[in-house]
């Protein structure tokens, strides 16, 4: 029973603890709208050594909270626009002599004179005010605001200020040891210009060589990324300066490695916010002493002066820069937020100084009461001017013209009906575009039979699909978690919305855990149809659609509302839009733009808390009830929000519902029609038409097909035959039954070709195909295309395949592809292959894709 005594010892019951509090409190926070760093740092003081005594700050608290520290630098880092600091250079450059002169003059005199130190105690002080900590740096990046000039200014000069004023107290230090000497203040500027300048040319180069040639597994990669920055910190530490310089320039370093969007780069930011930066925030409140300050007046003095200082000076360097650099109101107060907090450098200063005897106690509770105060200044100010700054600027809009890719997640078979209907009165019938069924069963020992049973489920959804003549794609997904099984479904199928059936009520588990719809919206980016369907939707004479303020600024509000006003016209029914004055002012062009083009209704709102009201005096329960929703993420997000969709259910109990949460992130889809019509022409004019195979083997058919290109060296057929034969060694290559389709996209060959082989009379065997196959098609790609065009012609040609169905023979195939494709095919005496001059490239300006896997 030792180790239950207070504070904690044992270091499991120190760590279990810890993760408990960084489990609960952002909860608790999130309930009480109280920005969870602030709590944080609040229950750090509550747990810490001068209240209940449940934990010392010992150092595996020490330890967490500085990895923690090391991590919110680190993302700063890897979020940073590299491109955007290039050009604007000069502001960083600004605003971190602004943030480091300002705050040291001013520092300097009012501890001289207001405090009584001498001038080499008052300078350490004084420095202590020039730095400071991007405590609320993810409260921003949260918000999508990490590109922002404002944030990104921030960003680079703070790291000017932090260095300046880390080297200040390495050379106050110096002079108190009796060390300062030209000798060592050189010495210290190699040190660091050296630490920096090998962070920024070596690491890129390691990183390199490790996601190119080690083609490492996902655990490695975080562990790389862990390395590297704690590495790099420890470097800085040898080199004489802080940790979090090292941190930070290595994910500048990395920058250009993990794209922002990438698997890795939300690994690593979900690591960090789910353990290190709550850990770092609980131990900057365990340092508060409330105690020895509440008994010190001389504290509260120091704590006073040092308080004034460092928000005043912090809000004349964020004003300057705001003026200078033509900043707005809200970009001046994102400045200030995220530059008036004070913990890591500023703890490492006072802690240096009262070891030299330069501070006293007063001094270092004075310390405490300003990081505690700043601490909850900087997220309450940045969280509420950034969402601002994110309502303002959030005008991206997804292109009405994507293809329409929706998934239905099927689980319920009582409400496969209604959930099919809904798709298909919002699918587009000119968009080509399948449905997509999707049901997922848990990995469990009955899995297979669950599976049997899903699958019967998902035939009524095909029946539903059948009769109304739209292509339905059914997907079952064995998966741990079902919230997974469908992002990563949605994910794959590139999907550009999904519909799921809520009961609308939740039981005590739900409210606490979260429930399916809840973890969903958190983990998914696309477009979201919450449905509660009581009755036919096609019995519905009105539909009223509700719109908080700023939906409109959402990225995917666009595409929501083309969807939701497909599904009115296709219903028949009348339109009636509820929202505030201010927002009907601001929408009613803007819906009225988006196609089709319907009659609409306005009613306007005194006050958006009078939606439920309005709705309950002017509709009935014959009509439905829509909710253009926000997830919490999302700039249109404001409290009370995301408690509507129950209050709809608690006062509408016998209405129809549906909450449609737009997209947070514009995923761009590229639309193929403008190249798709003469593809199909030059690449038969390069193929000659489909060549008859005499080998009865895949991998010999594969080479017999490639010895036709002409125009081609031997060594490079040899090479394109081997990569190719290696595919079909691993993965299945059937594209459908008695098909298999290769692709291979050239890095060394200009060479663009669509070759077809047939098995006439008889079958090739390839290995992983279920069926004897008998035709083969080939797609080759130049370097000098981009990956996504590569990708584009492949989607193609997949396409195209399915439309040719049973086709088996040269004729059957030329002849259907010159009835597909609207520019009709030349002689089909071209040869079988040439290299193209100029391969064109129809990709819209700004889209990318990643590199194909198919390379030779």
């Amino acid at each position: 029973m030792q180790a239950l005594a207070l504070p904690f010892s044992d270091p499991v019951l120190i760590f279990a603890v810890l993760t408990a509090l960084t489990f609960g409190v952002p909860t608790l926070c999130r309930l009480t709208r109280v920005p969870p760093v602030i709590g944080l740092i609040l229950v750090g003081i509550l747990i810490g050594p001068s209240v209940l005594g449940i934990l010392e700050r010992d150092q595996t608290v020490v330890l967490l909270g500085n990895v923690g520290l090391l991590y919110i630098l680190f993302l700063a880092g890897l979020s940073l626009d590299l491109q955007g600091f290039r050009r604007n250079r000069s502001r960083s450059l600004g605003f971190g002599a602004l943030t480091l002169l300002i705050p040291l003059a001013v520092g300097t005199l009012a501890a001289v004179f207001i405090l009584g130190f001498a001038w080499a105690p008052g300078i350490l002080l004084a420095s202590m005010f020039a730095s400071h900590t991007l405590l609320s740096y993810p409260i921003v990046s949260k918000l999508g605001l990490a590109k922002n000039p404002a944030v990104t200014t921030t960003l680079s000069g703070s790291m000017i200020s932090d260095t300046s004023a880390l080297m200040i107290l390495a050379i106050i230090a110096g002079s108190t040891r009796g060390a300062l000497s030209l000798t060592f203040l050189l010495g210290l500027v190699v040190a660091v210009v050296v630490l920096i300048g090998s962070i920024l040319y070596l690491l890129p180069l390691v990183g390199r060589l490790f996601f190119r040639r080690i083609t490492p597994e996902e655990n490695e990669q975080f562990l790389f990324l862990l390395a590297s920055f704690v590495i790099c910190g420890a470097l800085a530490r040898v080199a004489g300066v802080e940790p979090i310089i090292g941190a930070f320039f290595a994910g500048i370093a990395l920058n250009r490695l993990i794209p922002q969007h990438s698997a890795l780069m939300h690994r690593t930011d979900f690591v960090g916010q789910a353990l290190f930066i709550p850990v770092f925030m609980i131990s900057v409140g365990m340092v508060v002493d409330l105690g020895l300050m509440l008994s010190s007046p001389k504290a509260w003095l120091t704590g006073g002066v040092m308080i004034a200082a460092v928000v005043g000076t912090k809000w004349i360097a964020a004003s300057l820069t705001a003026k200078i650099f033509h900043f707005s109101s809200d970009q001046r107060w994102v400045v200030f937020g995220l530059s008036v907090a004070q913990a890591a450098a500023t703890l490492a200063a006072v802690f240096v100084g009262y070891d030299l005897g330069l501070f006293d106690d007063a001094v270092l509770n004075g310390t405490i009461l300003m990081i505690l105060v700043t601490c909850i200044i900087s997220p309450a100010v940045a969280d509420h001017f950034g969402r601002r700054i994110a309502r303002a600027e959030a005008g991206a809009k997804i292109s009405t013209e994507s293809p329409q890719r929706i998934a239905v997640s099927i689980a319920n078979p009582a409400t496969t009906e209604a959930l099919m209907s809904l798709a298909l009165l919002i699918h587009d019938r000119d968009a080509a575009e399948p449905i997509y069924p999707t049901t997922i069963v848990l990995d469990s020992a009955n899995a297979a039979e669950d599976v049997a049973r899903a699958e019967r489920n998902l035939s009524y959804a095909l029946t539903s699909a059948a009769a109304a003549g739209v292509p339905a794609v059914p997907i079952t997904r064995v998966d741990v978690n079902v919230v997974t099984g469908l992002t990563r479904a949605m994910l794959d199928i590139r999907a550009r919305s999904m519909i799921i059936g809520w009961h609308g009520l939740s039981d005590t588990k739900d409210r606490v855990f979260g429930t399916i719809l809840d973890q969903l919206l958190v983990q998914s980016e696309q477009t979201i149809w919450v449905c509660r369907l009581l009755n036919p939707i096609n019995t519905h004479a009105r539909i009223a659609l509700a719109i908080p303020p700023f939906s409109e600024r959402q990225t995917g509000f666009a595409s929501a509302i083309q969807d939701i006003k497909s599904f009115v016209s296709q219903v028949d029914a009348t339109l009636h839009i509820f929202a505030t004055a201010d927002t009907v002012h601001i929408l009613r062009n803007k819906i009225y733009d988006i196609r089709p083009k319907i009659p609409l209704r306005w009613e306007s709102l005194s006050a958006w808390n009078s939606l439920v009201p309005s709705l309950a005096a002017h509709t009935t329960d014959d009509d439905l009830l829509i909710l253009l929703d926000a997830r919490s993420a999302s700039i249109a997000w404001t409290p009370g929000l995301d408690k509507l969709p129950r209050r709809f259910v608690k006062h509408f109990p016998e209405r129809s519902c549906v909450f449609v949460y737009p997209a947070i992130e514009s995923a761009e889809f590229i639309n193929q029609d403008d190249h798709d019509s003469c593809l199909w022409s030059l690449l038969l004019e390069n193929s000659g038409g489909p060549i008859a195979l005499e080998s009865y083997d895949g991998a010999d058919a594969i080479t017999e097909l490639v010895e036709h290109l002409p125009d081609t060296p031997e060594s490079a057929k040899k090479a394109i035959a081997a990569a190719l034969v290696r595919r079909i060694g691993d993965f299945s290559v059937e594209a459908a039954p008695g098909v298999v389709l290769l692709d291979i996209h050239l890095h060394t060959l200009e060479l663009e070709a669509l070759a077809i082989g047939i098995k006439v009379d008889d079958t090739l065997v390839f290995p992983h195909v279920t069926q004897a196959v008998s035709v083969v098609w080939l797609l080759i790609s130049p370097p000098s295309m981009s990956a996504a065009n590569h990708l584009l012609r492949l989607t193609a040609v997949s396409r195209l395949i399915q439309r040719l169905g049973l086709a088996r023979n040269p004729k059957e195939i030329t002849q259907a592809i010159d009835e597909d494709s609207p520019c009709h095919p030349p002689s089909s005496t071209a040869p079988t292959a040439r290299p193209s001059a100029k391969p064109s490239d129809p990709r819209p300006s700004g889209v990318t894709a990643p590199p194909s896997d198919n390379e030779a």
